[in-house]
């Protein structure tokens, strides 16, 4: 059933060109730009309670209105969705406008990366009867 139509002046080129389009999610100007804009502050509240946790010694809490955990929730989701993007389509998620959303995919990831770091920080810094 896959039959491919040629027609003159590249036909068919034109027909691969927008099944790769099907097959593509784009961010298109202001909505990339307001995406990248909305999650940058929770991937670096993220990146923030991780440092304090691991540097610092302090502990996972909720934060104030529960912001940590929703934060790092938040961080953790966008590596999810740039990870299942790349399973699915072959590549990440789209850099938007400015970048602004491909630097907060690049930064959700080092937040997940420290996250895990500061998990592990917890973790060896517990004493082994107390858990």
């Amino acid at each position: 059933s896959g039959v491919t139509t040629h027609a003159k002046g590249g036909g068919a080129a034109a027909l691969e060109a927008e099944t790769e389009a099907d097959d593509s999610v784009e961010i298109y100007g202001f909505s990339g730009f307001v995406v990248g804009l909305a999650l940058m502050p929770h991937i670096l509240y993220a990146l923030v309670c991780a440092y304090g946790v691991a540097v610092k010694g302090e502990e996972f809490a909720l934060g104030p209105y529960g912001m940590e955990l929703i934060s790092c929730t938040v961080a953790v989701g966008v590596v999810m969705w740039s990870f299942g993007s790349f399973v699915q389509r072959g590549r990440g998620l789209p850099a938007g406008p400015l970048g602004l959303f491909g630097l907060a995919e690049g930064l959700s990831y080092l937040a997940a990366l420290a996250l895990i770091g500061a998990g592990g920080a917890t973790y060896f810094r517990t004493p082994s009867g107390t858990g």
